[in-house]
């Protein structure tokens, strides 16, 4: 069974993660000011896909976490990852063809 103190750890490093990426957007950000329109829009799209995979990343290791925890079953993150996975790859799909989700 995983302790307190390993579960405190895995929520560090997602929040460490998550934090990164925040700042690689900034810095991202910042480099389109000197770029045309299309490079900016094809940056920042490149950007929010990783951003989804970053996400799924964390989602998985907060769910591996929780297993070994013994507070989540196999089935339950089996379900889990399938619906994280969907939902990324639907939000990358919309993302790089730019269209919308609703239609």
């Amino acid at each position: 069974m995983l302790t307190v103190e390993a579960l405190v750890t895995v929520e560090m490093l997602t929040l460490t993660l998550a934090m990164l990426t925040v700042e690689a957007l900034a810095t991202m950000e910042m480099m389109t000011l000197t770029m045309s329109t299309v490079e900016m829009v094809e940056m920042l799209t490149l950007a929010m896909v990783i951003v989804e995979m970053l996400t799924l990343v964390m989602l998985t290791v907060e769910a591996l976490a929780l297993m070994m925890a013994e507070m989540l079953t196999v089935e339950a993150l089996a379900m889990a990852m399938v619906e994280m996975l969907t939902v990324a790859t639907v939000e990358a799909l919309v993302m790089l063809t730019g269209g919308s989700r609703y239609c």
